[in-house]
């Protein structure tokens, strides 16, 4: 033992990734390798979650994504960051930093760009993007608005029958 009082510390262990986690980080943008890097684990406190970030760290993912907007890598990237979001609420039991990343995400000028290049997409990249979302969202079917040969859903009400002036 010796005579020097000065305290040791450890440092943080790396969080673990499984070859499940690997192989899927190898499918998705380089963005989530980097999420990941920057994780704290600790799952010794069970009323605690597993996963989080330092919040000088979540403060750099908005203009990480920024960064994107524009790129053709930017579909890729919200992508990720959705699955990222998905895995963090249910597979990794960290809800809270998944909230605060969807936060990121649904920051107005990062979602207008999203909003706008899926609206740029031809009608069956839209259509894929809508089965997906179901999927992620844990629906059984994709909501589409009537077109002009169907019929309106059972409930609906015509603006008629809404009683609006017909001119202001």
């Amino acid at each position: 033992m010796s005579d020097d009082h000065t305290p040791t510390s450890n440092p943080p262990a790396d969080p673990p990734i499984s070859s499940e986690l690997e192989a899927a980080l190898e499918q998705l943008h380089p963005i989530a390798a980097q999420i990941v890097s920057q994780l704290n684990h600790d799952d010794s406190d069970p009323t605690k979650e597993p996963y989080t970030m330092d919040p000088e760290v979540l403060a750099l993912l908005g203009p990480g994504i920024e960064q994107y907007i524009g790129d053709e890598d930017f579909e890729s990237v919200m992508r990720t960051m959705n699955a990222v979001v998905d895995a963090f609420k249910t597979k990794l039991q960290s809800p809270q930093l998944a909230a605060s990343i969807q936060q990121i995400l649904e920051q107005p000028h990062i979602k207008k760009a999203w909003t706008d290049l899926r609206l740029e997409q031809d009608p069956e990249k839209v259509q894929q993007t809508a089965r997906e979302f179901a999927q992620f969202s844990h629906t059984d079917q994709v909501k589409k608005a009537p077109t002009g040969s169907e019929g309106k859903p059972k409930g609906a009400k015509s603006l008629d029958e809404l009683g609006f002036p017909r001119r202001l």
